[in-house]
């Protein structure tokens, strides 16, 4: 769901739906040569996608904006002491913080980078 977000186009095409269309021929009845044919394309968004989508704005509207839990579960007296938080550091922030750092009073328009190392 969250390419499908990401790039506003439906979930089944995400995961591989075709578009499909279907085409009808109309002939003259006096001659029967064809005078015409109308394509018709199925929905871009089925309503599978719809309730998809509808779901997934439920849920990140009912997401805790710091810690994206769902609200209606953390709020709940029950829910003190259930949870744990963790820090964990990442080590490719750490040098780019340090760099940054010797370069605090230096002029505006400094970009930094962080590179691994093999």
């Amino acid at each position: 769901m969250a390419v499908a977000r990401a790039y506003q186009i439906p979930r089944s095409t995400v995961l591989g739906r075709p578009a499909r269309a279907r085409t009808v021929y109309f002939y003259d009845e006096e001659t029967g040569r064809l005078s015409h044919s109308e394509t018709v394309w199925e929905p871009t968004w089925d309503d599978d996608d719809v309730d998809w989508a509808l779901a997934d704005m439920a849920n990140r509207a009912e997401a805790c904006h710091t810690c994206g839990e769902p609200t209606s579960e953390t709020t709940r007296p029950e829910a003190e002491g259930r949870y744990v938080a963790a820090a964990v550091r990442c080590h490719a922030c750490t040098p780019l913080e340090k760099e940054r750092a010797k370069w605090a009073q230096a002029p505006p328009g400094m970009l930094f980078s962080v590179q691994r190392r093999e």
